[in-house]
């Protein structure tokens, strides 16, 4: 899946800010990885869910109900967001 606004693909924050309906655990997800996308770059699956006490399936379920396909995507679209944002400077 791809999340298109204006012909440009979605930055991982605004695929977040797009999901209407968080559960609890996903809304604890998601505030994570806003506020530690360069941590999250480090860290294995199994370590962001050891560190915000959630499961691996519940990443990858919230991975997939952004519009990823899994973990990994994540930390591509956050390494995708630090290069554009170092374009701009």
């Amino acid at each position: 899946y791809y999340f298109v606004i204006r012909g440009s693909l979605m930055t991982l924050a605004k695929r977040i800010q797009s999901c209407k309906s968080l559960t609890p655990v996903e809304m604890i997800i998601a505030d994570y990885i806003l506020k530690n996308e360069k941590q999250i770059l480090q860290m294995t699956i199994l370590e962001m869910a050891d560190s915000i006490h959630v499961s691996k399936s519940a990443l990858h379920r919230f991975s997939k109900k952004i519009g990823l396909k899994g973990f990994n995507d994540i930390k591509v679209e956050i390494s995708k967001n630090q290069v554009n944002m170092e374009d701009q400077w």
